[in-house]
């Protein structure tokens, strides 16, 4: 789990690809207190080093931490991809890894288990190749 490489990753694609990513940078823990939940070590970790990304093309964010909200369901919408698709972590419970499943909140299906595949694996599969990555596949 390198958070440092995620501004690095961008960097480079930036250079070679003309990818053009805003990364943000704020606080954790008076979002805690509004969500009503305390983040698991790797969301704790991204949100404190990153307060939120967006990419234009293609579509991609996550939301910046004073965006999010847990529902009624204990879901929390934290990235949408391609403009419409939204993401969520699964904030009932931690999974076998310690962490909230990330899921498709239509289906409920697990997209994948953790913060720090989402961000060194997942995001990539759209960003580089335009593979869709949020209809569960773990």
């Amino acid at each position: 789990m390198h958070l440092e490489q995620i501004k690095l990753n961008f960097d480079k694609r930036r250079d070679t690809k003309g990818l053009h990513a805003i990364l943000q940078s704020g606080a954790i823990d008076a979002a805690e207190v509004r969500i009503g939940h305390s983040f698991p070590d790797q969301v704790r970790a991204f949100y404190s080093k990153h307060n939120g990304l967006r990419v234009d093309d293609p579509r991609f964010e996550i939301l910046p931490i004073d965006d999010l909200s847990a529902d009624d369901q204990s879901r929390i919408h934290f990235a949408t991809a391609d403009g419409i698709y939204q993401i969520c972590f699964d904030c009932s419970h931690l999974n076998e890894a310690e962490q909230w499943d990330i899921i498709e909140p239509e289906t409920g299906d697990r997209i994948t288990y953790t913060m720090a595949s989402f961000w060194t694996n997942k995001i990539w599969k759209w960003l580089d190749h335009g593979l869709v990555f949020w209809h569960g596949e773990v």
